[in-house]
């Protein structure tokens, strides 16, 4: 099998440069034959308006007899008709074929594909992007005109780094020809303050992208099984593949095999991605459009950020507990007469948790979980509905922990090395993994050292008391990079990873999720430490990267359900959020 998944090589041969110009051509034409197919559909309304479109030319009344008001209601009348909906996407669709199969598929055999791309990973994923883009380019746009907490999300809007006027980005496939930006009103409610308001309810995302069948849970089985007829088409078959990655780990997957000779001039464009993205197209939807044409690998929706943000404050209110525990025992250690005033002088940030986001890219993660814990912290409104929900804005009545101190948020800080060069929409300090982790948990430790109480014995029994309470976020780690290793060697306290797990494309699925499936003995080599004395005849699970280093693996379900992803299908839901913290040492 021929793989050319070098980047360097990649570059020598201009396929980069390839991509981008087949992609403008794609986008030219597309524009063209939408705006011949909106001629079209206005001459088709104009003999049939009578009854079909007799709401929208009452509407049009009541405007001035502006041609380019006029122009906007049709418009919108377009991008609100399933026909003509489904009708533009055939439309794009075609045009894709018309490019990329003389492009890919030059001889229409099985050899063009298998011999040139099928294994060279940026080519798939830019292909995929082209055709779910195509495809579902105007369902997501009836999705923006049909529901405005859409075009408000932080993910689909810019705000320039000076702090200047917040403008809409409707995203680039709005200029593929279908439709003007100036006609769709911005809701422009005093939401817009909230960056945790201003996300889309779970709801809304299910019934904008039509996600209300899709499957809440992982089955990679029925992947497997919607390839069977579509290789059964083009002559191949399904086969068991064992392979090692670079990285040490072994994958056991299902390959489709197709004779080299195999002609696929009567195969759909569709059915031939659908075999090399293994299953990661047809039963895609416009989320997954959405995300690929907007550059995220996640849509955030306000349910999902609010149960993130009452995990969080949960840990740090425990921490802060942990701590008022041991200081009460010292007072009482060292005077009879015990001082409680500590307990409502807390500060409204506690140093004594640091939350840290890496590889947080554009930063809005962690930009939403701050606006929500401090709006649920200060007592201020966290709906959109007002009426019972608005409570004043006092500490004093705000979420109490269990010994009624007043919760106080951690220390947030998002974190990224900028070297995928995205665009920034909240704060994010430049640092690399290794840089974060030096900086928020070596030196935070050493400072309390330093500031510590000499006397204060107790402190000085277990490194875990001198130090805050490190929690790290790691939202879409790279594939086949893992980063948990140096969290662990920096006994963060916990650790958080949301992303595609175990089989998927975040990090590595041996040493990142440990999963035996994906274990292969080379890595002992690399982690020598980790099942260390293991024999080639030895048939016991091997022990997983992180529970040997002293973690736990928590499946946050609760939080899952309300997360939206790339690489979620109707038959499948890939994405989860996962924590692993470190069990407590036993001080001698």
């Amino acid at each position: 099998m021929a793989s050319t998944n070098n980047y360097w090589m990649d570059m020598a041969c201009m396929v980069p440069y390839s991509q981008k110009l087949l992609s403008l051509a794609i986008y030219d034409e597309s524009k063209q034959r939408a705006m011949e197919f909106r001629k079209q559909y206005n001459q088709e309304q104009q003999e049939q308006s009578k009854d079909r479109s007799k709401a929208a030319a009452s509407i049009a009344s009541s405007f001035s007899s502006s041609s380019s008001q006029k122009a906007a209601i049709m418009a919108m009348t377009m991008m609100t008709d399933p026909n003509a909906i489904r009708r533009l996407s055939d439309v794009r669709i075609q045009v894709l074929d018309d490019y990329l199969r003389p492009s890919l598929i030059p001889n229409q055999l099985w050899s063009d594909i298998e011999q040139s791309w099928r294994y060279n990973l940026r080519i798939v994923a830019w292909a995929r992007k082209e055709f779910l883009i195509g495809k579902y380019g105007p369902y997501i746009q009836e999705a923006l005109v049909a529901y405005p907490q859409l075009r408000n999300s932080p993910q689909l809007s810019l705000t320039s780094s000076g702090g200047g006027n917040r403008r809409q980005l409707l995203l680039d496939l709005v200029h593929r020809g279908e439709i003007n930006t100036d006609n769709i009103g911005v809701d422009a409610s005093k939401n817009m303050a909230s960056p945790f308001l201003q996300l889309p309810p779970s709801d809304i995302i299910m019934n904008a992208f039509r996600m209300q069948q899709w499957s809440k849970n992982k089955n990679t089985e029925r992947i497997s099984n919607s390839l069977v007829p579509i290789a059964k088409n083009i002559g191949g078959a399904i086969l068991q593949q064992r392979s090692s990655s670079e990285e040490g780990s072994c994958e056991i997957t299902k390959h489709i095999d197709v004779p080299l000779e195999a002609d696929v001039s009567s195969s759909s464009l569709e059915d031939i991605l659908e075999v090399v993205t293994k299953g990661y197209l047809k039963n895609c939807g416009p989320l997954n459009a959405l995300c690929q044409e907007a550059n995220f690998y996640q849509l955030y929706s306000r349910e999902y950020v609010q149960n993130l943000g009452d995990y969080l404050l949960k840990r740090t209110a425990a921490r802060c507990l942990a701590d008022d525990t041991r200081q009460r025992k010292r007072q009482s250690q060292n005077s009879n007469d015990i001082n409680y005033d500590f307990l409502e002088e807390r500060p409204f940030m506690s140093p004594e948790t640091v939350v840290l986001d890496i590889g947080a890219g554009d930063g809005v993660l962690m930009h939403c979980l701050r606006d929500y814990m401090e709006r649920k912290v200060m007592g201020l409104s966290l709906s959109d509905n007002k009426r019972g929900n608005q409570r004043k804005n006092n500490r004093s009545n705000n979420v109490y922990s269990r010994r009624h101190q007043p919760m106080a948020i951690p220390t947030m800080v998002a974190t990224d090395d900028m070297s995928w060069r995205i665009f920034a929409k909240a704060d994010v300090e430049k640092l690399s993994v290794e840089q974060a982790l030096e900086k928020y948990t070596t030196n935070l430790t050493t400072e309390n050292n330093s500031d510590d109480d000499s006397s204060s014995s107790d402190y000085q029994k277990d490194q875990d008391q001198l130090r805050p309470q490190v929690i790290v976020i790691c939202s879409w780690m790279p594939m086949g990079e893992d980063w948990t290793a140096l969290l662990r060697k920096a006994e963060v306290d916990e650790y958080i990873l949301i992303g595609e797990a175990d089989d998927g494309s975040c990090g590595d699925n041996w040493l990142t999720w440990g999963n035996p499936n994906f274990y292969d003995f080379v890595a002992i080599e690399n982690n020598s430490e980790v099942d260390k004395g293991r024999t080639d005849n030895d048939t016991s699970s091997p022990t997983p990267p992180y529970v040997a280093e002293g973690y736990q693996r928590l499946d946050m379900d609760s939080i899952t359900k309300y997360q939206f992803s790339s690489f979620d299908l109707a038959t499948s839901k890939s994405s989860k959020t996962v924590s692993f913290r470190r069990r407590k040492r036993r001080i001698a």
